[in-house]
């Protein structure tokens, strides 16, 4: 999540969070899915490439290592989706080069979620399925791990299904019964809170702009409104293995990750209908994130098997078509600052 405020002021994961209810205008998430779009992202007044805004990201990023380990990276993994081609690719090696990032790899996101999985086990090799619930997007691939390779067999994508479906779902609800109350992106974001600490501690409370008292909810109201989007995780599980040619019941384990998987019910369903170990985690939004720092460690290691990913960028001789045409849209810059530009200023807007 980033947010950019009218003065160009730059906040970034949590800060970013704990002003999205304030300014939601000025908030994006799921940019890593707006790579290789033209069309703009809106933040308040003005219109940023998405593109842009990820080597924001990116800066940020190496900067925080740069910071807490007193060098920069030896090598930065990038996650995709599984389902990018070479095009969309390019566009996010381009980010990090834009970033001033040099060194990287992209990994596709369900090959990093297995390698979390696979670190728990003794050997490197097994079929897997790796379901993501994320913030805008769900996926679910089939993934055949060996020791020197991990191979994406097939992949199922959804937009329904995402954690930004559960939170329309959820202010549909604390809105019903309240003619006098419409739809906000305040609004919005109030209901994505509440919607982790439901999953966390089985109630919560959503603050109603027009509304003097806080709307209260309990796990016995929120579990109906998360079934049908954990049902289609089961759906997309399923997908998934029959389009790679397999039977439920040769997954070694289904590795569930994402934010929204931490809600007990995911787990509960994918395991009731496939009848496989499901391997969840306490913080499953970094899954995937752990998963790429531990395959770089395996491609840093001396005489380690290389592992096989997406290049870092496009093959030359692969014919890279050009993106769909939009029309002309005038775009102002956005420089990457750097990092001391964004703690300094973050820091000033939570006191």
């Amino acid at each position: 999540m980033l947010q950019v405020r009218d003065d160009e002021t730059v906040l970034v994961g949590a800060a970013a969070e704990r002003r999205a209810g304030v300014e939601p205008e000025c908030t994006a998430r799921g940019l890593l899915h707006r790579v290789g779009d033209t069309v703009p992202c809106v933040l308040g007044e003005r219109a940023y490439p998405a593109d842009i805004l990820v080597a924001v990201l990116i800066t940020w990023i190496v900067g925080a290592v740069r910071e807490s380990r007193g060098s920069d990276p030896e090598l930065v993994m990038l996650t995709h989706p599984a389902s990018w081609g070479a095009y969309r690719r390019g566009q996010l090696a381009g980010a990090a080069r834009e970033a001033g990032v040099a060194d990287i790899v992209l990994i596709p996101r369900p090959v990093a979620t297995v390698e979390t999985a696979l670190a728990a086990r003794p050997t490197r090799d097994g079929l897997f399925a790796a379901s993501t619930v994320g913030a805008t997007r769900a996926e679910c691939a089939i993934v055949r791990a060996t020791p020197g390779d991990c191979e994406v067999l097939a992949t199922v994508e959804d937009d329904h299904g995402a954690g930004t479906h559960l939170d329309e779902v959820l202010m549909r609800h604390v809105l019903a019964g309240r003619p006098h109350v419409g739809e906000s992106d305040r609004l919005r974001a109030a209901c994505a809170l509440a919607k982790e600490r439901l999953a966390v501690h089985g109630q919560a409370s959503v603050a109603i702009p027009e509304d003097s008292a806080p709307v209260p909810l309990s796990w016995a109201e929120f579990e109906p409104l998360v079934r049908p989007v954990a049902e289609g995780a089961v759906d997309r599980i399923r997908r998934a293995t029959l389009a790679a040619g397999v039977r439920p019941e040769q997954l070694d384990a289904i590795a569930l990750a994402g934010g929204s998987t931490r809600i007990p019910l995911f787990g509960a369903l994918v395991g009731e209908a496939f009848g496989r170990p499901v391997l969840t985690d306490d913080v499953p939004a970094g899954v995937a994130c752990r998963g790429a720092a531990l395959a770089a460690r395996r491609l840093l290691t001396p005489r380690t098997p290389e592992l096989v990913t997406a290049a870092a960028h496009p093959e030359p001789s692969a014919p890279v078509a050009p993106p769909p045409p939009r029309p002309p849209v005038d775009i102002p810059g956005l420089e990457p600052p750097p990092r001391r530009r964004f703690g300094r200023r973050a820091k000033a807007v939570e006191e």
